[in-house]
Formats: structure tokens, C-alpha cells, sequence
């Protein structure tokens, strides 16, 4: 898999489109379809699962590295900026931007919800910076 990465397209024609690539050959190797205005991509090594997160679309989609198949289109209810995944408790984290909220889910299991609202753990920063 290390020869594999992945990139957001930029332009509008392509804005809904993850490429997979191959380093090696400088190759696109397929092209995925997102959810509207993708953002961020964050890949998961453990169930070797990409995460795109979708700012208009309002949503992440989940497809399988090797593959390219979407397995779960996830609705996070606004727009989802950065996300990390937490290998010590395997799980995704993302802020909500328009919402300041954060979310939390894990691989296989509450990702594939819903309910958007059973993912969210707190109301981001709103708050928490004194000036």
C-alpha cells in the first residue's frame, strides 16, 4: 500500500473526485467519487480505508484503499473541515465548521450510522478560548 496515495481535485469539474495514485509509475490508477466540495482525505492503515470529508456535501465518504469501492457515505450535518484518526482508540475525530461541533466515530462500527447526531461528542471550541 505505500506506493498508493491519494489527492483532493481542485478544479470544479473534478471537485467531487478522489485520485488514487501510484507513486511509482506517477499514475493515476482510478478516480473515486465523493461527496460535493472535498476537503480533507484521511486514510485509516488499520481497516486500509480512505475517509474523504465533503464541505458542501456535508457528509464523509468511506472507500476501500486497494479498491476504490465506497463502502459508506457518512452525514456529519455541516460542513467537515480537518479530521485525525486516533489509533489508541480507533477513532476518527472531526470538527464541524459551521457548526463548531465535533464528532467522533469509529471504523465498521457508528460510522456507518444514521443518525448523524449519535457521532457527535461535543461542541468544539466555542467556548473554550478566553480572550
Amino acid at each position: 500500500m505505500s506506493t498508493l496515495r491519494w489527492r483532493c481535485a481542485r478544479n470544479k469539474r473534478l471537485a467531487a473526485l478522489a485520485a488514487v495514485v501510484d507513486l511509482e509509475a506517477l499514475a493515476i490508477l482510478r478516480r473515486v467519487e465523493t461527496g460535493e466540495n472535498l476537503d480533507a482525505i484521511l486514510y485509516v492503515p488499520r481497516f486500509d480505508e480512505v475517509y474523504t470529508f465533503n464541505g458542501r456535501g456535508h457528509s464523509a465518504t468511506v472507500f476501500e484503499a486497494e479498491t476504490g469501492v465506497v463502502v459508506a457515505t457518512i452525514p456529519l450535518g455541516g460542513k467537515p473541515e480537518f479530521a485525525v484518526f486516533d489509533p489508541a482508540a480507533q477513532r476518527i475525530y472531526n470538527n464541524i465548521e459551521d457548526t463548531s461541533d465535533d464528532w467522533a466515530f469509529g471504523p465498521h462500527d457508528d460510522a456507518r450510522s444514521d443518525d448523524p447526531q449519535a457521532l457527535r461528542v461535543g461542541g468544539g471550541l466555542r467556548g473554550a478560548v478566553s480572550g
